[in-house]
């Protein structure tokens, strides 16, 4: 395969290629009858022609402003602007679908690949289903490209699959316990009290998550501003994850480094936040492994971590935070998306983490004191 070049070409080249490929495409102006995007690009993956649709769909007003553009630059992909070869250019995009595909048409091969975009800035997330073809005018070499927004598709499945699926575990167990109690004597009704008050916590915990979520995703989230004490929130959130069965075996521990301090947040939110953090991190560590929960201020910002000695691996750390992907399966990947989300769009955050050899993984969480201000 040929290598891949990031530099883009000069102005007046750019301009000879969208005159190449012009004439084609007036002749095949159907393309802007279809309602999917599309795009031709040159061999350095910069778009020469899009259709009306991609104008529409991002909110452009001619294709003036998108010629000469990479795809994840036009989509504003956070990546994109990460270094001054832009879109294509760093290691996060070798597990870029849109990226996979334009490399493979490069190399003269047809392919079909699925997409994780966060926009910068806004952090509204995309889920694309992209197709390239290489194409050949007037001998030059360009890559017709289609992209397909399945956004609302994946979020019905991810929806019916964890949703659902741990809802009806969860009232399954609910109503095996009610079975059972049908036939117990009144003395020994005592046996199953604490289990059926785990399952219903667990059951609104899901209810509430899903909730949330979909509120944050469609901007009609509102914030409930409490007053509330560091180890007062992390305590709960640790009694709350004790009670899934995959952290029984688990040590959870407040870190020697803790400082507790009162904030003024959603509580309900960070809630959310730390409990997904934390879940994942017992759900990693080995039996009998340890995972450590850490909180202080550092230079006026609250600083929230969480620690386990598991080290992911390079391509999984490169995916983090996208909606859909997961270690877990299909149909997961909501929780540390939701982290992110929650985090950055409505606590006023960040969040980053590390994770290697000598460190093992740590996720930071830093906010402000207080969202009053």
């Amino acid at each position: 395969m040929n290598e891949i070049s990031h530099i883009k070409v000069e102005p007046s080249e750019l301009s000879h290629q969208v005159m190449t490929i012009s004439e084609p495409v007036k002749l095949n102006n159907l393309l802007d009858m279809v309602p999917d995007i599309v795009m031709i690009l040159n061999s350095q993956r910069q778009i020469i022609y899009c259709n009306i649709s991609l104008l529409n769909f991002l909110g452009y007003g001619s294709q003036g402003e998108v010629i000469g553009k990479r795809p994840g630059e036009v989509l504003n992909c956070i990546h994109a602007f990460e270094n001054e070869y832009g879109c294509g250019s760093t290691e996060f995009c070798n597990e870029c679908g849109v990226f996979k595909a334009i490399v493979s048409s490069l190399d003269n091969k047809k392919d079909i690949q699925e997409c994780r975009i966060i926009q910068k800035d806004t952090g509204n997330a995309f889920d694309l289903k992209v197709w390239s073809n290489p194409v050949f005018f007037s001998g030059n070499h360009f890559i017709m490209f289609s992209v397909m927004d399945i956004s609302s598709e994946k979020r019905k499945e991810i929806l019916e699959q964890i949703f659902f699926h741990d809802i009806l575990n969860i009232a399954s167990s609910i109503k095996s316990l009610m079975e059972i109690l049908e036939y117990e004597l009144p003395e020994q009704l005592t046996n199953y009290k604490s289990l059926i008050k785990n399952f219903t916590t667990k059951l609104l915990e899901e209810i509430k998550t899903q909730r949330q979520l979909v509120e944050a995703e469609t901007s009609s989230l509102i914030l409930e501003l409490n007053k509330i004490s560091a180890i007062e929130i992390i305590q709960g959130v640790i009694n709350l994850v004790k009670q899934y069965d995959f952290s029984k075996n688990v040590n959870i521990q407040i870190s020697s480094q803790a400082e507790d301090f009162i904030m003024i947040t959603d509580v309900s939110l960070l809630g959310r936040v730390l409990t997904n953090l934390l879940k994942n991190a017992c759900e990693v560590e080995n039996p009998d492994g340890c995972v450590t929960i850490g909180f202080k201020v550092d230079n006026g910002f609250t600083h929230f971590w969480i620690h386990n000695i598991s080290v992911m691996p390079r391509t999984i750390q490169l995916q983090l935070f996208q909606r859909s992907f997961s270690t877990k399966g299909k149909g997961r990947g909501i929780g540390l998306y939701s982290v992110k989300l929650l985090t950055e769009k409505y606590l006023k955050g960040k969040v980053d983490f590390i994770s290697s050899k000598e460190t093992g993984t740590i996720f930071n969480l830093y906010y402000p004191l207080s969202l009053e201000e």
